[in-house]
């Protein structure tokens, strides 16, 4: 098994932790040098955008098990607008409550692009970029992943990852959360300047569905909006033991902290996300569902 001393930071000396925040910020640097000098025409587009939508409030909606306790009928009269992710728009409630803007990180989205191969369904992403055209809503994708794609309103983002940032509203510089294309879009609807920003399907429960079988093999279940499915970790990644997987995770909800907690509330009240306010008045639940 692979040497993960340096996975854990308290096993590691000062200079290895020294060496690897150093390569961090030049890497990043480097990546941004080269995003400017390519895709400054695609990021000048989306600067357009910046605080446009001051005086509005908006929701964030992922895929998370948390969306099916929403009423369709009662978020749509609230007129906010949506900013939606990934296989959302595919789901019954995504075709009840369409968004008004889409945000796509990974590369099985982008039909030419290489990387997350065994997820790529081309006949899904070309019904997604149908579904867009035919609402009209504003697309966001990574700049190194705009050119794969047609859509004319498409807009781009940074996409390189500094841990050691703090930025996370500033969609045009590097971001300092995880790789979540929900955290994605949440800091896009930052940067649009939206009030007050309500989020949902946004759960990070995995840890109430961890188990361990009869040989040693990790695996936690994915509530979505329609079937759950349930995945195994890599035994010879970072996740071969419970203890490894938590504190791999723990970023998942430590990211979160750098985001600006008095324009966001959670609508998920059983969520384990705790950086966010979970009260509100908005009248938006199926009357049959507890939250």
């Amino acid at each position: 098994m692979a040497n993960r001393n340096f996975f854990y930071y308290p096993d590691s000396s000062i200079i290895s932790i020294i060496i690897y925040r150093l390569r961090i910020i030049v890497l990043s640097l480097a990546r941004q040098l080269h995003q400017f000098l390519y895709y400054r025409h695609f990021m000048l587009n989306s600067k357009d955008l910046e605080g446009t939508k001051h005086g509005q409030n908006a929701f964030v909606f992922a895929c998370g098990g948390s969306m099916n306790n929403l009423d369709p009928i009662k978020i749509k009269a609230l007129g906010y607008d949506i900013i939606a992710v990934n296989g959302y728009l595919l789901s019954d409630v995504g075709s009840k409550l369409p968004p008004t803007h889409y945000v796509l990180s990974d590369p099985c989205w982008f039909n030419d692009s290489v990387g997350n191969d065994q997820y790529r369904d081309a006949e899904r992403n070309d019904q997604v970029m149908n579904l867009l055209a035919n609402l009209k809503a504003k697309l966001f994708v990574p700049l190194n992943y705009i050119k794969y794609i047609t859509y004319k309103e498409s807009y781009g983002f940074c996409d390189i990852e500094n841990s050691l940032s703090t930025n996370v509203v500033n969609i045009g510089k590097p971001r300092g959360y995880n790789s979540v294309t929900a955290y994605k879009a949440l800091a896009i609807a930052l940067y649009l300047g939206y009030d007050h920003i309500y989020i949902c399907g946004i759960d990070n429960n995995y840890l109430k569905y961890v188990e361990v079988d009869s040989s040693n093999r990790l695996s936690y279940t994915v509530p979505h909006i329609g079937k759950s499915t349930r995945v195994y970790l890599d035994a010879d990644g970072f996740c071969a033991t419970v203890g490894e997987y938590m504190y791999r995770d723990h970023t998942l909800f430590e990211h979160l902290r750098k985001f600006p907690h008095s324009r966001i509330t959670n609508l998920d009240s059983t969520s384990l996300i705790c950086e966010f306010n979970k009260r509100h008045d908005l009248d938006i639940y199926l009357d049959d569902k507890v939250h």
